[in-house]
């Protein structure tokens, strides 16, 4: 055999290792079929719902470094039923409304009986998209786990300012418009008026849309020269 003709075997060896390589690449273990079929099938595993839209940046951003980080796959594959919902497409306007999405992407997790555990909102990059779902699988931080220690603990007013921005995140206005009053008078009432309490407190108004008491704070704000 001539040289050549070695040269040509190698490289062909050498390029079907390379295929091979490529085909065993691991993907996200995407599910197919509707949410509400995989909410009654679904038996132990935590459920991963990815809201997303065909033309956003950070959708495809989410795809192309988070969603294929090994330690991401690893993690989906033991833990989570994962689907995709386009939110303008087949059923995805109806289960936005459902969900209460307000930005892309939103990724819920659901429980297997399809409470929401919580929910990540925008694009993370994989160390940072992974601890938040460690955190949700462990109950840390979430809804649930805040209640619960508002129980015992119910004169915490920097827990019940972490409710509020928990129900905002969630997208439940009047919850959060509870808390945050909640948290407004306790300051009105102790007098500490410091100005990055009543600033964060405005902003989170703002946020859930009552924008005249966002306003009304930061009058206050001029007002006590603060």
């Amino acid at each position: 055999m001539s040289f050549i003709q070695k040269t040509k075997n190698y490289s062909f060896i050498i390029l079907l290792l390379l295929v091979s390589n490529c085909d065993k690449a691991e993907i996200y273990p995407w599910s197919e079929g509707s949410l509400d079929n995989m909410l009654l099938q679904n038996s132990d595993k935590m459920i991963l719902v990815d809201f997303e839209t065909d033309w956003w940046t950070w959708c495809d951003r989410l795809d192309s470094d988070t969603y294929t980080d090994k330690k991401i796959i690893e993690f989906a594959k033991n833990n989570l039923i994962s689907i995709k919902i386009d939110a303008e497409k087949g059923a995805g306007p109806e289960q936005k409304l459902k969900y209460r999405i307000r930005g892309y992407p939103t990724i819920l997790v659901l429980d297997s009986f399809g409470n929401e555990m919580d929910r990540i909102v925008g694009y993370r990059p994989p160390e940072e998209f992974l601890k938040e779902l460690i955190r949700i699988k462990n109950g840390e931080n979430t809804l649930s786990d805040l209640q619960a220690k508002f129980v015992n603990n119910s004169g915490d007013i920097s827990l019940q300012f972490n409710i509020a921005k928990k129900y905002i995140d969630l997208n439940v206005p009047d919850s959060a418009k509870k808390y945050l009053d909640f948290v407004q008078k306790y300051y009105l009432e102790n007098n500490e008026f410091v100005f990055q309490n009543l600033f964060d407190i405005s902003q989170h108004y703002n946020r859930i849309g009552f924008s005249e008491i966002a306003i009304d704070i930061l009058d206050q704000i001029i007002d006590l020269n603060i």
